[in-house]
């Protein structure tokens, strides 16, 4: 090489040295000029300082590679950069080509309801596969009955001779994320009927009824008693409870995906002289034109519509992390405070358990509360309360929570995945926990 051509060399590395410094002057202003909206140190989420280890990294592994390789650097950095670009495509183009051949599906399957908040759309028919982008564990066809509950169809009027069991709950009861006769009551229904007919001479029939719907929280439990469930009259109303139910009592917001978009859309409960008080969604209206804002806009008139990929798959990818990473930061900075309830939230809550448990007994039934409090990681004082509560109050109890517990510890999931509701496992232990007490020989039966 001549000299000309080395002093040309020579330039070109050291504008390319200038280059790389003023780029990575340039990203370090940027990364560290901002201030995120959840800070956890230094005014940087959790999430954010993460990313800037990584780029810290990647700034010092770019150091080291021209320390040791000098110019022949650019070599090893061209190919790490061509590998990576490659394999960004390839998981992208395989992305999306996976949503395609496994869709989901934006669903407006509840409705603004002036009584509970909201409530499933009567007579509604869709298919569920999860808040995702596409189908990953799941993609259930879903039919609502006319009263708008994941339910067969139901006759006001009991039919002679059959024991009526109704379940008021959240998702979990609902269970958008199993087959219909997979679910818990489904699977209650059935089990109680085969029971029933193994036992000599003449016996009832069983009607277990779904009124679980998305998002509920104790409070709206006495609502949809008092609205929908007691003129079905019951014998048996079993209600599925854990702390967050108990936190949605006093919690304002709804359905976000529901085109509630945080607005005041629950009926909320207070107390006054002890004396529980209803204060009825302060955002209703809002929350109505909402949802028909979103039905003409993006859903076409309907209330359902096949998801396509929103954007980038890596971006995707990066948001659920940044979310995820998110809920841990938050976990790390309530510290031990988390899921706890205040007393007077706690106390707003048993208050309606007690008022649900009296109007139940009023209309000639038994409540039986579901503890799965600790399932969800709630405490062990929480699930003795509720326990000793319901005895003190003659209510029945049931803890599922020791059920599942023991099928995660012996290696059996009990939930989806990505969804995080119960899968079919999950159901069959919840209906098996419901169908021994209703087995158990201490309890006395009509």
């Amino acid at each position: 090489m001549t000299g000309q051509g080395k002093v040309g060399s020579s330039r070109a590395q050291v504008v390319a040295r200038v280059v790389l410094v003023l780029a990575t002057l340039a990203v370090s202003y940027v990364l560290l000029a901002h201030r995120s909206d959840e800070p956890f140190i230094l005014g940087y989420s959790l999430f954010y300082l993460i990313c800037l280890l990584f780029c810290v990294a990647t700034a010092g592994f770019t150091i080291a590679l021209f320390r040791r390789f000098r110019s022949s650097a650019w070599y090893a950095i061209a190919a790490i950069a061509i590998f990576a670009s490659t394999l960004a495509v390839a998981i992208e183009v395989l992305a999306q080509v996976y949503a395609r051949r496994n869709p989901s599906y934006e669903v407006l399957y509840l409705q603004p309801d002036r009584l509970t908040g909201w409530k499933g759309v009567p007579n509604l028919r869709f298919t569920w596969a999860g808040p995702h982008w596409a189908a990953f564990e799941f993609s259930v066809p879903t039919t609502l009955n006319s009263a708008g509950f994941r339910d067969a169809e139901r006759t006001v009027e009991k039919p002679p001779n059959v024991v009526r069991v109704a379940l008021l709950g959240d998702s979990f009861v609902e269970a958008l994320q199993v087959p219909f006769d997979k679910t818990a009551g489904q699977l209650l229904e059935r089990s109680l009927n085969s029971t029933a007919s193994e036992r000599p001479g003449r016996h009832p029939s069983y009607e277990v009824l779904n009124f679980g719907v998305s998002a509920y929280g104790l409070g709206q439990y006495l609502l949809a008693w008092q609205t929908y469930a007691r003129p079905y009259k019951p014998e048996y109303v079993f209600a599925y409870v854990a702390g967050f139910h108990m936190e949605r009592t006093v919690s304002r917001g709804g359905m976000v995906t529901q085109g509630s978009h945080d607005l005041w859309t629950r009926p909320t409960f207070k107390l006054q002289s002890n004396e529980l008080v209803l204060e009825p969604a302060g955002q209703f209206e809002e929350f109505i034109a909402a949802q028909q804002k979103l039905i003409r806009n993006e859903l076409g008139g309907a209330r359902m519509h096949k998801r396509k990929m929103p954007g980038l798959f890596l971006r995707i990818l990066l948001d659920d992390l940044n979310t995820r990473v998110t809920r841990l930061q938050r976990r790390l900075g309530a510290g031990s405070r988390t899921g706890e309830l205040s007393k007077e939230d706690l106390a707003i809550n048993m208050r309606i358990l007690q008022e649900l448990g009296a109007s139940v007994q009023r209309a000639g039934a038994q409540l039986i509360v579901v503890d799965a409090v600790r399932y969800f990681r709630g405490k062990l004082e929480l699930s003795t309360l509720i326990e000793e509560f319901c005895g003190e109050n003659g209510i029945g109890y049931v803890n599922v929570s020791d059920d599942l517990i023991r099928k995660e510890d012996s290696g059996v999931s009990t939930t989806r995945a990505y969804d995080g509701h119960f899968n079919e496992v999950g159901n069959e232990v919840f209906a098996a926990a419901m169908h021994r007490w209703m087995t158990s020989p201490s309890r006395s039966r009509d």
